[in-house]
């Protein structure tokens, strides 16, 4: 989980797009994501991971990452404060993708 984790760390610090809201690229330090709001980088790494697993045809894994997503966009409505942090939303993501 930690390789995943920090893979992907790896890959925000080389660029980071929050689609939708009009922001553009940045580089983030690891050191600099308690500043970012974990809702934009938990839904753009859903919405990319979809993306690699819908080229990969990767179907089954596809529906896992969507349905986490799905599970997460539903907490979100019902309490903002429910939404996990990146090291939670790691830990989650981890047996989806096992």
């Amino acid at each position: 989980m930690e390789k995943i984790y920090n893979h992907e760390i790896a890959r925000l610090n080389k660029s980071l797009l929050f689609k939708g809201d009009g922001e553009s690229l940045f580089a983030l330090k690891p050191e600099q994501l308690h500043r970012v709001n974990s809702n934009k980088v938990i839904q753009m790494f859903c919405h990319e991971l979809k993306d690699l697993l819908a080229i990969e045809d990767s179907l089954e894994l596809f529906k896992r990452v969507e349905s986490l997503e799905y599970h997460l966009e539903t907490l979100r409505e019902e309490d903002p404060e429910k939404v996990p942090s990146l090291d939670d939303f790691f830990r989650l993501l981890s047996p989806v993708l096992m």
